[in-house]
């Protein structure tokens, strides 16, 4: 199970895991147990391909690998197994909490998944996603209206008026005649750009 979790994850990993990795891993025991016993080594380049023997015999070692080798699998640090297994509980449950809670529905119709990093909208945008705008809803809630329905008779909510209201897609069909004199037809009822664009996170 860790294996298959962590196996999608990119590799992510502070200093002190990254240490911990590399001194459990065995290629760096062997490494440094011949460090160990006073064996110098020397670390130089050389033109490749020109007839040395101990770089021709490295390259084909290498090419051999490539067909033969072992795969070696370096296991992600339990510091960030930690971390993604929290992630993901965090988000289930959030995920839980904001399908069957009962506030924030205006948010809800924006954004249906949660995100563990921060969503950054404009004041404007706040206010029209949260409904704090003077929209007969809004106004209803605070006993400013007696009623909370458009014109149209459906709920005037922002989205509303942004998807949904005929309306207000016949203004937009009727100015955009008026101005440039083609008939485009009404936009059909559906999403708005900024419920799209919040969408792509899911």
């Amino acid at each position: 199970m860790n294996d298959s979790i962590l196996d999608r994850q990119p590799f992510e990993c502070n200093g002190k895991c990254l240490i911990l990795i590399l001194i459990r891993h065995q290629l760096v025991r062997d490494i440094q147990s011949l460090f160990t016993q006073n064996r110098n080594i020397l670390v130089r380049w050389i033109k490749a391909h020109a007839g040395y023997r101990g770089n021709e015999e490295v390259d084909t070692l290498a090419k051999k690998a490539i067909t033969e080798g072992v795969v070696m699998k370096a296991l992600n640090p339990i510091c960030e197994l930690k971390q993604h297994l929290q992630e993901l509980f965090l988000k289930k449950k959030w995920q839980n909490l904001w399908y069957n809670g009962n506030t924030g529905c205006s948010v809800h119709k924006v954004l249906k998944t949660v995100h563990l990093k921060p969503v950054f909208w404009t004041r404007e945008e706040i206010l029209f996603v949260t409904g704090h705008c003077p929209f007969p809803s809004f106004l209803n809630r605070f006993h400013l209206s007696e009623s909370d329905s458009c014109s149209c008779e459906e709920v005037g909510d922002p989205i509303h008026y942004a998807t949904s209201c005929p309306l207000i897609l016949y203004l937009e069909y009727s100015e955009t005649f008026y101005f440039t004199g083609k008939s485009v037809g009404p936009k059909s009822p559906g999403e708005s750009e900024f419920e799209k664009n919040n969408n792509k996170h899911d």
